[in-house]
């Protein structure tokens, strides 16, 4: 059966006529975990499967307390509130508990070296699929956790992703998805963050697949010193939606928050993005930043974009930028002075572009599919969706 609801919520909203407070979704949600999925977590992890009550009342047991939102400077409060914020919010998470998706809860202790957990979903044609899981990294643990899903070029579906965590003190995360879907999929992705007293989590996100793609992250940085990094890259074309939502919410003294978005849209493609950081009460001494570069390759999309600086404290320093625009025409010119036309130009800076994101994911098997992966998107004459393009098709 196909549910209706919605995501994304902007903590702040805005008017209604523009359409950026949140997202519909239409998409058929199961409890199925994908049918092959390959999980490889480290020696002597303790994993169990809870329902979605269950896991709410042990986060409440172990995560550091999220206060709700105020009403501070004619800020009215989120009006989806969350024990355990996410970046898709309260709607997506009723939803997944209606459907019944499992949990797993992976615990993860202290060990000399950094520990790596790698989940690979490879969708069929068709296949609704969901996999929620909650990482707990004890005090000083290191963790570098990759997600990868993908399906073959033309498949079709609906996968639903939920990853939360819980750093304690000293922890560090490391979070990779990738996403690689057919043309016809709806994807949804869903992460929340709780870091206490100088834990870290760095983001390393790429969206290249499915025809329809929903993404939301919620850092709540709680302890003191606390800190969060993310970079993201996305290329969307043809026909595809994008929807991105991040919420990174400061709330110690001292906490740092460093957010880049990288991205090329051509076609008829259309993307929103709302960036926001709010710095609570009791965040004095706190940092935010963050920066989207998007490159148009087409006059035809849609760009839409949404960066949002809330403040409760006075002692803080937030800064947000967004650079938006076609090729410059100089460094065409430069380019065609040394023989490389515009179109060969055009397939280098998006290689360049997405490229740079790319080179940070550690996995190598992952690294080398998200690469193969641009290079049959940019190597079609104009940039379509790789799954109209002949080349890719064949390639696949």
């Amino acid at each position: 059966m196909t549910q209706t609801f919605k995501v994304g919520h902007l903590p702040s909203i805005t008017w209604n006529r523009l359409g950026l407070n949140e997202e519909p979704v239409e998409a058929s949600l199961s409890g199925n975990l994908p049918g092959s999925r390959y999980l490889s977590l480290p020696e002597g992890t303790c994993m169990r499967t809870l329902s979605f009550e269950e896991a709410e009342a042990q986060l409440k047991s172990c995560a550091p307390v999220q206060e709700q939102e105020k009403y501070v400077a004619g800020k009215a409060p989120v009006y989806h509130p969350q024990a355990f914020g996410t970046g898709l919010g309260k709607d997506y998470e009723n939803v997944l508990k209606e459907a019944g998706v499992p949990v797993e809860w992976i615990e993860l202790s202290s060990t000399e070296q950094e520990e790596t957990i790698t989940c690979r979903m490879n969708l069929r044609d068709g296949e609704s699929a969901s996999c929620a899981q909650i990482l707990h990294l004890k005090e000083n643990t290191r963790v570098t956790a990759v997600y990868v899903s993908e399906s073959a070029e033309e498949a079709g579906g609906v996968l639903a992703l939920s990853v939360r965590a819980v750093l304690e003190k000293g922890a560090f995360l490391r979070l990779v998805l990738v996403q690689l879907l057919g043309s016809r999929f709806t994807a949804l992705s869903d992460v929340g963050l709780s870091a206490a007293d100088n834990a870290s989590a760095q983001l390393i996100q790429v969206e290249l697949g499915a025809q329809k793609s929903y993404v939301g992250v919620q850092p709540e940085l709680i302890g003191k010193g606390a800190s969060f990094d993310s970079a993201m890259g996305y290329m969307v074309t043809g026909q595809q939606l994008l929807d991105i939502n991040f919420n990174t919410v400061q709330r110690g003294t001292q906490t740092l928050c460093g957010m880049t978005f990288d991205g090329v849209l051509n076609d008829h493609a259309r993307k929103t993005f709302r960036g926001t950081i709010d710095f609570r009460n009791g965040s004095s001494g706190s940092k935010g930043e963050e920066q989207e570069n998007v490159l148009l390759l087409s006059n035809d999309v849609e760009n839409r974009t949404m960066p949002v600086i809330l403040c409760e404290e006075e002692d803080v320093e937030g800064s947000h930028g967004a650079t938006i625009g076609q090729l410059d025409e100089q460094v065409l010119f430069y380019m065609a002075t040394r023989g490389i036309d515009a179109a060969e130009a055009q397939k280098m800076m998006v290689r360049a572009r997405l490229g740079a994101v790319a080179r940070r994911v550690p996995d190598e098997a992952a690294r080398k599919r998200v690469q193969d992966y641009i290079d049959r998107k940019v190597n079609c004459d104009t940039c379509v969706r790789a799954a109209e393009c002949p080349q890719a098709m064949n390639e696949n």
